[in-house]
Order: C-alpha cells, then structure tokens, then sequence
C-alpha cells in the first residue's frame, strides 16, 4: 500500500506538492488567527511563520526541480 503522494505519475506528485504548499499557506493564516485571539504569543507567531516560510520556500524549490 502505498502512502498518499508517493507513486505516481511525476505530474501527479506535482499536484500532490502544490496541495501540500497550500497547506503551509494555511498553516500561516491559522497562526494569524491564533496571535489575534491570544492562543499564542508573539513569539510563537513569529516561530510558526519562519517554519512555514521554510517549508513554503522547500517545496516551491521541489517543484521547481520537477
């Protein structure tokens, strides 16, 4: 059995990259929504979105080598 995005087609991996990227993008406006009711601090917003930018910038450069 084979994990969600492995296997495939390279197209299909592409695909499955992009959804993962908008994912990330997700990540960063649930942070935002976190800091604006208190659930996080500052500091842990800005933590959330340096990796978020990380992995946003990982997997655009995955892509892009595709």
């Amino acid at each position: 059995m084979k994990g969600e995005g492995s296997g495939g087609t390279k197209p299909e991996f592409k695909k499955f990259l992009k959804i993962s990227r908008r994912s990330v993008r997700e990540g960063v406006v649930a942070t935002t929504i976190s800091k604006r009711r208190d659930y996080i601090t500052v500091n842990e917003e800005k933590e959330s979105r340096e990796k978020c930018i990380e992995l946003s910038k990982m997997l655009s450069g995955l892509i892009n080598s595709l």
